[in-house]
């Protein structure tokens, strides 16, 4: 028997079966779906026994505001210390350490010693995909849901699909440095007053003071890109306003939708 007659008999057959052929056809259908994605159930379930079976390598939330001799006695001996490498004045200097195949930097304070922020990632700057955050979480030894730091993972340049690691700020030491920025913007008459929170909402906002309009726009923006990066490890936005102390009236603002720094007034 010839393909044509072959072909032809199919056809009448499925013209007169047409429950049986849809019923095949999505028989198929599974099938080719469940080989399709049953490589990527296998690959979701080996990384959920690697983060189950991962350990804790740094004890971030036992180094903060700890004396860096304490971290060294812990950790051994740094790869690097930057505070020797410094030229003019630096308010911190910044500790790495290797263990078990990641990196640690310790960012601490010069006049201090003491640790002030961290930043975790796989040794040798190995770039980590999506299923790595959780790892580098276990690694850390931080939980999303205290709220006294802010964990942030840090995507590789124009690739929102890798990171470079994971960075922990906590949020006292920004509060504190946030409340400095601001008493000498006071003391300059800049500054009027700061407003943290609105009811339940961090919002760290500027009133101005009247030397405000005698600073250069670059002075401007210096200072608005400073508070801006403090509230942003505060809070986990970047976006701020400041506000004129008599008329409200907004004079500057990092913006939400592009985080850009603009100056009104």
């Amino acid at each position: 028997m010839n393909t044509n007659t072959n072909n032809t008999q199919k056809n009448e057959w499925v013209k007169e079966h047409p429950k049986t052929t849809g019923v095949i056809a999505i028989f198929s259908l599974l099938i080719i779906l469940s080989i399709m994605f049953s490589g990527d159930k296998k690959e979701i379930a080996v990384n959920k026994v690697a983060v189950q079976e991962q350990k804790m390598i740094f004890n971030i939330p036992a180094y903060y505001d700890k004396d860096i001799v304490e971290i060294k006695k812990e950790l051994g001996d740094p790869y690097k210390d930057t505070k020797g490498n410094q030229k003019g004045v630096f308010e911190t200097a910044e500790l790495g350490f290797n263990k078990d195949n990641f990196n640690l930097l310790v960012e601490y304070s010069i006049n201090t010693n003491k640790a002030v922020s961290f930043f975790v990632s796989k040794k040798g700057d190995e770039v980590m995909t999506i299923s790595d955050k959780e790892i580098l979480a276990k690694v850390a030894n931080v939980n999303f849901e205290d709220k006294s730091y802010k964990v942030k993972y840090v995507p590789v340049l124009n690739d929102s699909t890798k990171f470079t690691g994971l960075s922990i700020d906590f949020k006292q030491t920004q509060i504190e440095e946030w409340d400095k920025l601001v008493n000498t913007g006071k003391e300059a008459k800049v500054v009027y007053k700061d407003t943290k929170t609105l009811g339940d909402t961090e919002v760290y906002e500027i009133y101005v003071d009247k030397n405000w309009y005698l600073l250069k726009v670059d002075q401007k923006k210096n200072l608005i890109s400073k508070l801006s990066t403090i509230k942003e490890k505060i809070t986990g936005y970047k976006n701020i306003k400041f506000k004129d102390s008599n008329s409200n009236e907004l004079v500057a603002e990092v913006t939400s939708f592009s985080g850009s720094v603009e100056v009104y007034k």
